[in-house]
Protein backbone atom coordinates (compact mmCIF):
# COMPACT_ATOMS: atom_id res chain seq x y z
CA UNK A 1 0.00 0.00 0.00
CA UNK A 2 0.95 3.84 -0.70
CA UNK A 3 2.02 5.77 2.16
CA UNK A 4 -1.30 8.30 1.06
CA UNK A 5 -3.24 4.46 2.01
CA UNK A 6 -1.81 4.06 5.05
CA UNK A 7 -1.89 7.46 5.90
CA UNK A 8 -5.75 7.71 4.91
CA UNK A 9 -4.51 10.97 3.00
CA UNK A 10 -4.32 11.37 -0.76
CA UNK A 11 -0.93 10.37 -2.57
CA UNK A 12 -0.93 14.19 -3.72
CA UNK A 13 -1.02 15.38 -0.27
CA UNK A 14 2.29 13.31 0.40
CA UNK A 15 4.02 14.15 -1.99
CA UNK A 16 3.25 17.55 -1.51
CA UNK A 17 3.98 17.64 2.45
CA UNK A 18 7.13 16.10 1.28
CA UNK A 19 8.36 18.95 -1.36
CA UNK A 20 7.52 21.46 1.43
CA UNK A 21 9.60 19.85 3.79
CA UNK A 22 12.38 19.27 1.32
CA UNK A 23 12.43 23.40 0.64
CA UNK A 24 12.65 23.87 3.95
CA UNK A 25 15.36 21.77 5.21
CA UNK A 26 17.51 23.05 1.98
CA UNK A 27 16.87 26.15 3.07
CA UNK A 28 17.74 26.15 6.49
CA UNK A 29 20.94 24.00 5.64
CA UNK A 30 21.91 26.81 2.80
CA UNK A 31 21.46 29.51 5.49
CA UNK A 32 23.26 27.62 8.49
CA UNK A 33 25.97 27.23 5.34
CA UNK A 34 26.19 31.02 4.70
CA UNK A 35 26.26 31.63 8.19
CA UNK A 36 29.23 29.84 9.36
CA UNK A 37 32.20 31.56 9.70
CA UNK A 38 34.57 31.58 7.10
CA UNK A 39 32.24 30.04 4.84
CA UNK A 40 32.48 31.14 0.64
CA UNK A 41 30.07 29.58 -1.54
CA UNK A 42 32.95 31.51 -4.57
CA UNK A 43 36.57 31.74 -2.84
CA UNK A 44 39.09 33.40 -5.01
CA UNK A 45 42.48 34.45 -3.71
CA UNK A 46 41.21 38.02 -3.44
CA UNK A 47 38.53 36.93 -1.18
CA UNK A 48 38.92 37.95 2.44
CA UNK A 49 37.40 34.28 3.50
CA UNK A 50 39.15 31.79 1.09
CA UNK A 51 40.81 29.33 3.08
CA UNK A 52 44.43 29.34 2.41
CA UNK A 53 44.81 25.98 0.80
CA UNK A 54 42.39 27.39 -2.14
CA UNK A 55 39.75 24.81 -0.97
CA UNK A 56 36.15 26.67 -0.30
Amino acid sequence: ASLGDRCGVSDVAISKTLRRAERKLLGAAVSALAGLDGFDSDPDSDSTNARPDGGG
